[in-house]
């Protein structure tokens, strides 16, 4: 090695098994703790970088980025690894300081997205808990005279929200669907009213309150 310091810093070429591999390497302590492959590929915590740039990290360690000089504010990309199920990276922030960062999304369980919370059970949920607020979602068209929309998509069949201001707000099917009715429930699912796919309006649990009839037109 070049430059080896009795501080145990350093700055060399790999020896023993590795000689004439082209690589330099970075230690300090006596230690390597990055090196720049033949290929060009730079590691950090890793001595087999397999990207330009690869950083190997321990269980819940990653990146971190600080925003003040005494390092009391700062916000973390960091690597998890538990199972095949629980694999992720959390993306969290530091709004207090000297407080560690607090996860805010989470990627990866189970193929899952999650924000306000590192275990997702759907490919999107969001968690919070907000004491006389709302916890939501929020879908926004800057342009005043373009319209907002939420599509649900299983096969070919889409259905969706929509809402145009001063137009209309609808619900239902809207693409490659022309049967299922639009149902409305509650008290554990229990349905209370629908439209059917021809318009009409039923009512009752045992849907047999038909508002589309002559009778009970409106």
């Amino acid at each position: 090695d070049l430059g080896f310091y009795s501080n145990g810093g350093f700055i060399g070429t790999v020896a023993g098994s590795d000689a004439g591999s082209n690589v330099l390497r970075l230690g300090t302590s006596g230690t390597e703790r990055m090196r720049i492959s033949a290929t060009g590929n730079v590691g950090i915590g890793t001595s087999s970088p397999t990207s330009n740039l690869t950083i190997g990290s321990s269980q819940n360690d990653g990146l971190e980025f600080t925003y003040d000089s005494t390092n009391a504010y700062r916000n973390k990309i960091t690597n998890y690894w538990d199972s095949s199920a629980d694999t992720r990276m959390d993306f969290d922030i530091g709004r207090t300081g000297g407080v560690a960062p607090v996860t805010v999304m989470s990627v990866g369980y189970n193929s899952n997205v999650g924000i306000g919370t590192s275990t997702p059970s759907t490919k999107l949920e969001v968690s919070g808990a907000a004491s006389g607020a709302y916890i939501g979602a929020k879908i926004v068209n800057t342009n005043a005279g373009g319209y907002a929309n939420l599509a649900l998509q299983s096969g070919g069949a889409q259905s969706g929200i929509n809402y145009a201001p001063g137009i209309f707000f609808a619900v239902g099917p809207t693409v490659g669907d022309t049967t299922t009715p639009v149902v409305f429930r509650n008290n554990n699912a229990t349905e209370r009213m629908r439209i059917d796919a021809s318009g009409k309006v039923i009512a009752g649990a045992d849907n047999t309150q038909d508002f589309g009839s002559s009778s009970k037109r409106w």
